[in-house]
């Protein structure tokens, strides 16, 4: 049995490696977080905080002599996150808010040679990765604990340098047998990085 994958990597990918990797810890659960609705609910709130604040010290009615400085740079601070906020937020944007690392991975990835970006191979022989100045062969005793998500698979040899393997991108083997097969081999169960149960029922 062998597969090889072709990675093609989008602004998704590295988010999803964002949010269950480095937004917490692999295997908990994920962190709830505000909806759109949510979040532009919140920049309203810190725009009004810091138009109130700054009425409040232009106006005066508490007869400040002088108006301290810190209500001005609170009111200032709150004003400038509102903006920032409303405008990251907007509804109707073209696309989702995604983490700025998300992003900036993304930017390098595709600034990339195609010829120098890695393509994968699984054999019972082992993980080879290749590209067309190199190759690298590695012995599955070296991969430490994988993990999946609905659309992806992660590895790691090093807890530094993840290998995120997208499930539609696999050009050869089936990646609903990817998992058996590397947990056949490197002897560790496939874990879902949001603790979950996986699809195959086994409770991790």
């Amino acid at each position: 049995m062998e597969f090889e994958i072709r990675p093609d990597y989008t602004v998704e990918d590295f988010a999803a490696f964002w949010h269950g990797f480095r937004e917490k810890r692999p295997g908990t659960k994920g962190v709830q977080r505000l909806s759109d609705r949510g979040m532009w609910r919140v920049a309203w709130l810190f725009f009004g905080g810091g138009v109130f604040l700054l009425a409040v010290c232009w106006l005066n009615p508490l007869e400040f002599q002088p108006v301290p400085p810190y209500m001005i740079c609170m009111g200032l601070v709150f004003l400038t996150l509102g903006v920032l906020s409303l405008i990251q937020w907007r509804p109707g944007r073209s696309e989702p808010v995604w983490p700025r690392w998300a992003k900036r991975c993304c930017k390098k990835w595709s600034g990339q040679a195609p010829e120098l970006r890695w393509f994968y191979r699984f054999t019972p022989a082992g993980m080879e990765m290749h590209n067309s100045t190199s190759g690298h062969r590695y012995d599955y005793s070296q991969l430490q604990q994988p993990w999946e998500d609905e659309e992806h698979f992660y590895l790691t040899l090093d807890q530094k340098i993840w290998h995120i393997l997208n499930k539609s991108q696999f050009t050869k083997g089936d990646p609903d047998q990817f998992a058996a097969f590397l947990a056949e081999q490197t002897g560790k169960a496939v874990r879902w990085v949001d603790g979950e149960k996986a699809r195959r029922g086994v409770a991790l």
